[in-house]
Order: structure tokens, then sequence, then C-alpha cells
């Protein structure tokens, strides 16, 4: 069985953890969870807004001024294009071994991976002729402090 609580939180540069709303998080886990092992698992930072405010604000809108597609659309086909998740499955009935792609999610991706999917994006379109400028303030304020 597997039950999920989420929570924001973080661990500073002294190993101190912080946890949004730390009092209902430890009720809802005690909660759900009485009796049971709890596994936590720490997750690097996901996107920043400005790698968001990129992405949205200026590439799918230049995409969507040069094409004429929908923004929605835009980021479906980026992600079926430059964040394709494959995985080995076994057939249930013949015991075959197949591999399954589909269009991998952004949503919760962390700063490096969007950073990557974003590189993959860029180049990609440039291939088909489209530009999306890098805004030098862009990486000035992405660079690791």
């Amino acid at each position: 069985m597997s039950k999920r609580v989420l929570a924001l939180g973080a661990v500073d540069e002294n190993g101190g953890v912080s946890v949004s709303h730390r009092e209902q998080f430890i009720a809802r886990v005690v909660e759900a969870f009485r009796g049971l092992r709890v596994v936590w698992i720490v997750e690097k930072e996901t996107r920043s807004l400005r790698q968001n405010a990129l992405y949205w604000g200026l590439w799918v809108d230049l995409i969507h001024k040069e094409l004429g597609w929908d923004e929605s659309y835009i980021h479906h086909w980026n992600k079926e294009h430059f964040n394709l998740r494959t995985e080995s499955v076994a057939d249930p009935k013949t015991g075959e071994i197949k591999d399954v792609s589909w269009p991998g999610d952004t949503h919760d991706m962390p700063k490096d991976a969007f950073s990557e999917f974003l590189e993959r994006v860029q180049r990609g379109w440039a291939e088909k002729g489209i530009d999306l400028p890098w805004p030098d303030e862009y990486k000035k304020d992405e660079e690791p402090q």
C-alpha cells in the first residue's frame, strides 16, 4: 500500500529542516500512517519561476506566433519530442518485453532537469528554423551561487 502526504520544506545549509504548516503536516502523517513504516523522499527544488516564465512567457509564445499553434499543443509537442520517456515493460499475457514511450511530465521537474529540457527545446526548434532566445538575465540568475 502506498499513500502520500505532501508538504513543502527545505533543508538549510546547517542541516536544519523546515516544513510548511508543520503541525498540520505531522497530524496528517500520523492519521494516514499510524502503525506503518514511513519513508521520506527528498527531492531537488522544482523548476524556478524564471524557467517557467522563459518557457511559457517567451518561447511558447514565440512558437505560437510563428506557427499559429495552440499553446497547450506546443507544450505537448515539446514534451513528445524533447522529453519522451521510454520504459521496458513485460506484456502480462505473453511475457514479451516491449518498450513503451510517452511524453514525460515537466511539472515537478527539478531545476537542473528542466534546464536540460529547455536546452533540448531550444536546440530542437533551432533545427526547424525557429530561434528561441536565451536572455542574458536568465543565465545570470540561474547560475549557482
